[in-house]
């Protein structure tokens, strides 16, 4: 028996009639019992090493059997399918064309749409503007995390103001605690008297503010290791060049100070005490001499 259906759209009623699909079977009851004849002859069966070849033709039958039951099946679907497979492409055609109709007016449309949702967003920037400096927060706008559905015609005033307000305070303790981590940097590197600016270049780079402080204290230490070992060197150099070099040079510079001379003094009428005056006048001025007694 068939049924009516009224397809209702922009209020014009439109009549299908259609009936269920009517299958009618009287032999099932004779194939199922083919069907349980081979469950009842093969379901209990023991497979041995001898029997393999044995089992390999009862897999064929049953799989022959089941792939024709299946073949008939769907050939009969099909069939009885038909008026409704039709019914559908017919359906689909005309869903497809209202389809480009609709794209080619949309794609249209879009144009005025974006320039709307533009229009919106440059408003709310400047409301995210305006909120930021009475919170006290400096950040270039462009770097303000800015959530798309805010342009949208529909988008909630309150809510929005409630999310930029949340970002704001987001930003301010990551600032606080950027500030804090800055200033510590700077601090150790002006104890430990490096630069900081390659130490925070670390840390803008990702490493965390313990990293960065131990990095901080080991290039501490190869600065001393290196100006320890080229003091010393120096002085080497400088203690070298006082023995083969006629000149005076200054040990911490190294610049030449005078040209050195040696002479010899005689005094023919000394006491100790003047002498010992005199060694201790030379010896604070640094001058090398040899006392020799002629008399």
């Amino acid at each position: 028996m068939k049924k009516n259906k009224e397809l209702i759209i922009n209020n014009q009623q439109y009549n299908v009639s259609f009936q269920s699909a009517d299958i009618d079977f009287p032999d099932y009851q004779q194939l199922e019992e083919q069907v349980k004849q081979l469950e009842d002859k093969f379901s209990n069966l023991v497979i041995s090493p001898d029997d393999y070849d044995f089992a390999k033709d009862v897999k064929a039958e049953i799989n022959k059997y089941k792939n024709s039951l299946t073949k008939h099946k769907n050939e009969i679907i099909k069939e009885a399918n038909k008026p409704v497979n039709e019914f559908d492409d017919e359906i689909k055609s005309l869903t497809k064309r209202l389809a480009k109709l609709y794209k080619h007016i949309n794609d249209q449309t879009k144009v005025f749409d974006e320039k709307k949702r533009a229009a919106r967003k440059e408003l709310r920037i400047k409301q995210i503007e305006k909120m930021c400096k009475e919170a006290g927060l400096e950040i270039d706008i462009s770097e303000f995390p800015y959530d798309s559905k805010w342009s949208n015609s529909n988008a909630s005033e309150k809510a929005f103001e409630s999310a930029v307000n949340k970002e704001i305070s987001l930003l301010l303790e990551k600032k606080k605690y950027y500030q804090a981590n800055l200033t510590a940097i700077t601090k150790t590197a002006s104890k430990l008297g490096l630069s900081a600016n390659p130490f925070i270049q670390l840390f803008d780079d990702g490493h965390d503010l313990n990293s960065v402080m131990s990095m901080m204290g080991a290039e501490q230490k190869a600065v001393a290791l290196n100006v320890s070992k080229k003091i010393a060197k120096r002085h080497e150099e400088q203690a070298r060049m006082q023995k083969t070099s006629s000149k005076a040079y200054d040990p911490e510079t190294g610049e030449v100070k005078d040209s050195l001379y040696t002479i010899q003094l005689t005094l023919p009428d000394i006491t100790q005490t003047q002498l010992k005056q005199l060694s201790d006048f030379l010896a604070a001025k640094e001058i090398k001499f040899e006392a020799k007694r002629i008399k």
